[in-house]
């Protein structure tokens, strides 16, 4: 594996890892909300990976998609 390679895999490891960061810091700073922007009720969201592979033969990451935490809403009186 050349060099290259190893920093397109690396790369592509932080690249998904700033977006899952970009989703925990939405999380956070929406962990009080009643409502989000269109009115419905704030539901977290989770990042999910995917492997791919690289010209080289390794192994990358990217984002297969961000999905919204589907546990009941807790009710607060």
């Amino acid at each position: 594996m050349s060099l290259f390679n190893i920093f397109n895999v690396s790369g592509s490891a932080m690249s998904a890892q700033a977006q899952r960061l970009n989703t925990v810091a939405s999380n956070l700073a929406n962990a009080d909300s009643a409502t989000s922007a269109t009115g419905e009720a704030y539901r977290a969201k989770q990042v999910v990976f995917e492997a791919v592979p690289t010209a080289g033969g390794g192994t990358g990451v990217k984002v297969q998609q961000v999905i919204e935490d589907a546990s009941p809403l807790k009710q607060v009186y």
